[in-house]
């Protein structure tokens, strides 16, 4: 750290004007959009629903596997499709 120099946290000198000016653009936007995204994280959370979805859902049935025999299942259905 330079002598007579602060570092100053969302701040600037502005090379025009006296004073301190706040900061934005783009990393003000991250800020902000970030703070929002955990706010938002945390009041879902606090939603029962939304809480408990794993453990309210079931889980997913695997479909089958067909190894053998996949051409003749196809001949079928494409005979039920033609009609």
């Amino acid at each position: 750290m330079i002598k007579g120099h602060r570092i100053r946290f969302f701040t600037y000198r502005h090379p025009f004007r006296h004073g301190v000016v706040l900061v934005g653009g783009i990393g003000l936007l991250m800020l902000v959009a970030g703070a929002v995204t955990v706010l938002i994280g945390l009041v879902a959370f606090r939603y029962r629903p939304v809480r408990r979805l794993e453990d309210d859902l079931p889980d997913a049935i695997p479909d089958g596997v067909v190894v053998a025999g996949e051409d003749l299942i196809q001949r079928q259905a494409d005979s039920r499709l033609a009609g």
